[in-house]
């Protein structure tokens, strides 16, 4: 399996053409947050580091970690599963999946425990990462267009 790197990932990106106008239909993308990596990098250096200096060191997340690649995956990393095709067979993916994340800086590659996710959410919510205006903003319910609500039965996010 292929691994990606963010330049290449944007490079497809802003070849292609937009699937409609900003508001009008829903629809998930990694975008933003790869090009928020890119920012980062730029800034300090490193993205990768600039996780560990700023989130991972100060919270002791001690079992957490940035897949650089398919060989970094830590031994007993859960497996994750997939109906892939919809047909209720729930497949193991998780070659798929590590793939998939490794080396994607910004958009996924980061794995972690469950004790560590749950020091990082405490930590989101007290106040001890973002701002309370940030973390207003993150919480904020947003509805979804119309379309989306039809196609992918969600109503917001």
């Amino acid at each position: 399996m292929k691994s990606y790197t963010i330049e290449q990932l944007l490079q497809y990106v802003y070849k292609s053409e937009s699937l409609s106008e900003p508001g009008k239909e829903f629809y998930y993308s990694d975008v933003n947050f790869a090009l928020a990596s890119l920012v980062i990098s730029k800034i300090d250096g490193d993205y990768v580091q600039s996780l560990k200096t700023r989130i991972f060191q100060p919270l002791n997340l001690t079992e957490t970690a940035f897949l650089n690649t398919p060989g970094d995956a830590p031994l007993g990393l859960a497996d994750s599963y997939w109906d892939r095709y919809g047909d209720g067979n729930i497949e193991n993916i998780s070659d798929i999946q590590i793939a998939l994340t490794s080396g994607l800086k910004g958009t996924d590659g980061i794995v972690t425990t469950a004790n560590d996710m749950k020091k990082f959410i405490q930590a989101l919510v007290n106040g001890n990462l973002v701002s309370d205006t940030s973390l207003a903003q993150m919480t904020t319910f947003l509805d979804v267009p119309e379309s989306a609500r039809e196609d992918h039965g969600i109503s917001g996010y």
